[in-house]
């Protein structure tokens, strides 16, 4: 008989029994509050090793905040009991729902899409539930659902008195009925097990998924997908995957339900949905085809949340689910609706969530994802230095992490599309990782993947299989990705460690410290000697500092591993070396080109080559390549200040004073732009002058001027690039004349007026 009073709680009474032990109502005495107590049985064989299971696996459990997970507010032990303390709820069990009969489709998808949604967040936590059957599965009022006895059903499983179900056993815990498990059988009620389960197999996140099957399977047609009384009998089909359709049984299921529940109960776990957020994407697909363009989104009355805007038109098409076939409105909505994106959207890449607590996978990931998704000429990706100058703006200080509230945030104030995050967990020694695409606006999902990485060695390569299937989701053409696909270990490093040492160097440079950036790309070498991206990098950053001989070494040195690199950074180094190294103007200029068809969507080519003829005397070509890059980038400093350049070059003085305006009315200006504005006064003679003297404080470029003047970037580079879009050797000067030198190359070009120099120290491209 239980004890009246366990620990600082006050049994009132027995609510059922289940394989683990019974659950009783009680009070809370300190809190004053009504919680659910479940004891759990200690039988004979019970271990002080199994009693350590208890408290770490309920632990891990406990750990899981959802909306549709059963929340535990305690565990521990009194006086040789263990027990565990859980919300308590009000309303029914799945499996008293069930005693009605069958459920119309539309509340069998929001349903399983509920379940789908709490199993999605436990297995990336690494949490197997083992045991999802209709009595484990909570109905409260207002139909939401919650998933009882998560990390419990392990236990069992862990227990040495467990063994395998075999089929051909006449009897198999004869005594016991088939949805009751108890310790010595395995895990699992007979009837909703998976094969593995049944046969005493390893069982990852995909058993789960087997039950979930079995469990919508009965939603749908109001019968067991396994029934009977005979266990053996009941094991020997699901071994065999002896089940009738459900099609067969309830001939109004739509056939997006039918074959959801079929491929969650394959045999193989590999003919199953991969992942929960893998069969969510597929729930979602089928409740939007039973819902057609009239009803498919109306409501008597907004709902307060995206759950609640959800339910309403799922339910909503369950009064058009005899009109019309599935496949006919799945088409019908996708005609409507189109691509997620298009080529004129642009898409911000949040941070990549790590659950794993291993610090390798920091930034790290999030890096090789910006890589990675970089080679699409489809997707416009906003630039770090932009979403850091918007957060800037907002006053978030620069340690902050980038929330999903908060990159949703900078999305609606830069008026982007959509946004990507995504996340890596553990699931045993395997790693689960997720990407979710999100319409800033609203909210909605565009797009999600998820994919499991066996080893940490394998981490980037699923990664970059996952980041392949999003850009599919939203709108990209196959021969596009097929063509701009590099895998994402060749684009970056195969080595995590390299990457992660990358990773800190630009965040290094992201802060401002150039100099303190160079010890990580050199430990990023040293671990892998073929990391393209960091040699191009340290090209960038000693060309920064001044030191050319450095830049035009490493440029050299970026160039001999183009075979490391995606086809965007391939033609970047290309054009870096012609235009450091070799010294070719006119190879590089093709270079950029080349970039600027394959990339239409990309600024900063038609920028350096506004810089190269800008260099070269071809101001009228400069002019036109200066507008097709603020087409491209509308507001952004670099192009605004080559385009005042050659507009002054080619003595449209009055042109080139509106553009520079311009760009201090946007807060942009460089201090070329204002070295302009000064001269410019100085030829107009209108007194004007002083107000743009170089040296002026708060002015981009001097000491004491402000990031959140910016509106736009300043990009790695003056082409927006990570590289000075200037040669090593190139110098030039505003007084007495314009005047170019690249190794035995000189153009004096008349009419510029005189300006103070840099000091020495020759001036990056954008500067020009």
């Amino acid at each position: 008989m239980a004890p009246t009073v366990i620990s600082h709680y006050r049994l009132l009474d027995r609510l059922g029994e289940g394989g683990m032990g019974e659950v009783y109502r009680a009070e809370d005495l300190r809190l004053k509050r009504e919680v659910a107590i479940k004891l759990l049985r200690r039988e004979g064989g019970t271990s002080a090793e199994w009693l350590a299971r208890f408290e770490r696996e309920a632990r891990l459990a406990s750990s899981l905040q959802h909306p549709h997970i059963c929340t535990i507010h305690e565990l521990g032990e009194h006086e040789g009991q263990p027990f565990i303390v859980m919300e308590r709820l009000e309303g029914r069990t799945m499996r008293q729902v069930l005693e009605g009969g069958a459920l119309p489709a539309a509340r069998v998808l929001e349903l399983a899409r509920q379940i789908a949604e709490a199993l999605d967040a436990a297995h990336r936590r690494g949490i197997i539930h083992r045991d999802i059957k209709p009595a484990n599965l909570f109905l409260t009022h207002g139909d939401r659902l919650k998933v009882l006895d998560f990390g419990l059903a392990k236990l069992a499983a862990d227990e040495p008195q467990t063994r395998a179900i075999d089929a051909s056993s006449p009897t198999v815990d004869g005594g016991l009925p088939p949805d009751l498990t108890r310790t010595g059988s395995t895990v699992g009620t007979a009837s909703y097990m998976s094969p593995e389960q049944a046969q005493g197999q390893p069982v990852d996140a995909r058993t789960d998924l087997f039950s979930l099957g079995t469990v919508l399977y009965e939603m749908a047609t109001g019968r067991r997908a396994f029934g009977g009384d005979d266990v053996p009998l009941i094991v020997m089909k699901i071994i065999n995957g002896i089940v009738i359709a459900p099609r067969t049984v309830n001939a109004s299921i739509p056939e997006s339900l039918d074959a959801i529940i079929q491929r969650l109960m394959a045999v193989d776990p590999q003919a199953r949905f991969q992942t929960a957020g893998e069969l969510l994407t597929a729930l979602q697909t089928a409740a939007q085809a039973l819902a057609p363009s009239s009803t498919a989104g109306v409501s008597a009355a907004a709902p307060a949340t995206r759950q609640r805007r959800l339910r309403t038109r799922w339910i909503a098409a369950a009064t058009v689910a005899t009109l019309l076939m599935a496949g006919v409105v799945g088409r019908t909505w996708l005609a409507r609706n189109g691509p997620a994106l298009t080529d004129r959207d642009s898409i911000l890449i949040s941070a990549i969530e790590n659950i794993t607590g291993d610090p390798v996978f920091d930034e790290t990931l999030s890096e090789a994802l910006k890589v990675h998704l970089g080679q699409s000429p489809f997707l416009d990706i906003i630039p770090d230095g932009r979403i850091r100058e918007t957060l800037d703006l907002m006053v978030v200080p620069p340690d902050q992490p980038l929330t999903h509230a908060l990159s949703r945030q900078v999305c609606l104030r830069l008026g982007v599309k959509a946004m990507l995050e995504g996340s890596i967990a553990p699931l045993g020694s395997h790693y689960v990782l997720t990407l979710n695409a999100t319409e800033c606006e609203t909210g909605e999902s565009l797009a999600r993947a998820q994919r499991e990485a066996t080893s940490k060695e394998r981490v980037l390569t699923e990664l970059g299989t996952i980041s392949s299937e999003i850009r599919t989701s939203l709108g990209e053409s196959l021969p596009s990705i097929q063509r701009f696909g590099v895998p994402i270990e060749q684009a970056t490093t195969p080595s995590l460690a390299a990457l992660k040492a990358y990773a800190l160097g630009l965040e290094e440079r992201r802060k401002g410290r150039e100099l303190e950036s160079v010890a990580f790309f050199n430990q990023a070498l040293a671990i892998d000697p073929e990391f393209a991206s960091a040699y191009t990098t340290l090209s960038t950053v000693y060309g920064s500092l001044g030191e050319w001989r450095r830049s035009e070494e490493y440029a050299r040195l970026a160039y001999g591993v183009l075979n490391r690199v995606s086809e965007r950074e391939r033609l970047f180094i290309t054009y870096q070396y012609h235009d450091r190294v070799t010294g070719n103007q006119e190879r590089a200029a093709e270079t950029l080109e080349m970039w600027k068809a394959a990339y239409p969507r990309d600024s900063r080519p038609a920028n350096a080559l506004a810089l190269i003829h800008n260099r070269t005397g071809r101001y009228d070509r400069a002019e036109a390549e200066a507008r097709d890059a603020l087409r491209r980038s509308p507001g952004h400093p670099f192009p605004l200040s080559n385009l005042a350049f050659a507009q002054r070059s080619l003595g449209r003085y009055d042109a080139a004073r509106k553009t520079a305006e311009e760009a201090v009315a946007l807060g942009v200006e460089t201090m070329p732009t204002r070295r302009l504005l000064y001269q410019l006064g100085l030829i107009a003679g209108d007194g004007s002058a002083d107000a743009h003297w170089p040296g002026r404080r708060g002015v981009r470029g001097s000491s004491t001027w402000s990031p959140q003047r910016r509106r736009q970037p300043p990009s790695r580079d003056g082409c927006g690039s990570r590289a000075p879009c200037t040669s090593a050797r190139a110098t030039w000067r505003l007084r007495g004349g314009s005047t170019v030198r690249r190794r035995g190359m000189r153009r004096t070009s008349p009419g510029l007026k005189p300006c103070t120099g840099t000091g020495g120290r020759q001036p990056r491209a954008w500067r020009g």
